[in-house]
């Protein structure tokens, strides 16, 4: 992750232990050397009541993350699908002159 150019984490209900430290270890990086440019996406979703209680666990791990990010100053991106996805990170490069 330290030599990568730009890193990407997808989540919907959860974020793991090691994906948070990948994280860190990327972030770290980036406000050392300005490099890997690091793009965080989450995907919308609905969940039934029944859902909503049985993965309280897991949604507490976003909710938490997000929390840090924003603590971070670094800001996400919500998605609805893989199209809207693909369409948000191309427009993201564009952006930043990685891609024309």
């Amino acid at each position: 992750l330290r030599e990568c150019d730009v890193v990407v984490s997808l989540f919907k209900t959860k974020v793991g232990t090691f994906t948070e430290e990948e994280f860190d270890v990327a972030w770290e990086a980036f406000k050392a050397t300005d490099k890997p440019r690091i793009f965080t996406f989450f995907r919308s979703f609905q969940m039934s009541d029944e859902e909503l209680e049985s993965k309280a666990d897991d949604l507490n791990s976003l909710k938490n993350f997000k929390k840090k990010l924003s603590a971070l100053g670094h800001f996400h991106t919500k998605y609805n699908d893989a199209n809207h996805l693909n369409q948000l990170f191309r427009d993201q490069l564009v952006l930043l002159g990685i891609l024309k």
